[in-house]
């Protein structure tokens, strides 16, 4: 009984790993930046791992976006695809 859970748990940490190492470093990125612009992810239905990320765009997306627009601020992206709002 003890193998068969420690069997168990190994090939459920072994899938999760796999699963984030599916997922590209520019979509982590990109998901990540569109995340911070209060875009609002959506579940995926693909059933894929590492599938297309979906976003939807919010009222609170608007309301940061027009925020920022007031304030005068701009958007600088990084070398490493990350955002900074200045």
């Amino acid at each position: 009984m003890k193998r068969a859970l420690l069997a168990t748990a190994a090939v459920l940490s072994l899938g999760f790993v796999a699963a984030n190492l599916n997922i590209s470093q520019p979509q982590a990125i990109t998901d990540g930046v569109l995340s911070e612009l209060k875009l609002e992810q959506q579940p995926d239905t693909s059933g894929l791992i590492g599938g297309p990320s979906k976003f939807k765009i919010t009222h609170a997306t608007l309301q940061h976006l027009t925020k920022l627009a007031n304030e005068g601020k701009t958007i600088v992206v990084k070398s490493t695809g990350a955002i900074h709002v200045e």
